[in-house]
């Protein structure tokens, strides 16, 4: 019975990864895309098709993101392309992770945590940046 139990706690810290239990490390989640910024304001240029009311001049763009064993993997169901790239922990601490990626023969920072929005609800985020636009995934 205790080895019962202690499978199915095991098992609930596992599914409660990205569920707002701590600080989740990318490989915890699937990731969708929410948006694209770039340009020098940092406007929304692309983004998922719920959003599209709130960004009318934004692109309409569907794309996933894995992570496992070091290698990032950006599915773009838009275009049908796949962008494979590697990543690696750079620090942590309590509130969020980051990490080092290099996609497609680009540089940037990435950070995995938790974002609180205006109206208090939270979720797990990630957030690639590279030099001329930024990429924010919420967990699917």
């Amino acid at each position: 019975m205790k080895k019962l139990g202690l499978l199915l706690l095991l098992l609930l810290a596992v599914l409660t990864g990205c569920a707002g239990a701590g600080v989740p490390a990318v490989e915890d989640c699937g990731w969708t895309l929410s948006s694209v910024q770039g340009g020098e304001n940092g406007q929304v240029v692309a983004c998922e098709p719920d959003r599209q009311t709130e960004n009318p001049s934004a692109a309409v763009l569907e794309m996933d993101c894995t992570a496992k064993d070091g290698t990032i993997t950006l599915t773009d169901r838009t275009n049908g392309k796949t962008y494979t790239g590697t990543y690696a922990l750079e620090a942590a601490d309590p509130e969020s992770k980051t990490y080092f990626v290099a996609l497609e023969g680009e540089e940037g920072l990435a950070v995995c945590g938790n974002t609180t929005f205006y109206d208090g609800s939270a979720a797990p985020t990630f957030i690639i940046r590279f030099d001329d636009y930024v990429l924010n995934f919420t967990a699917a």
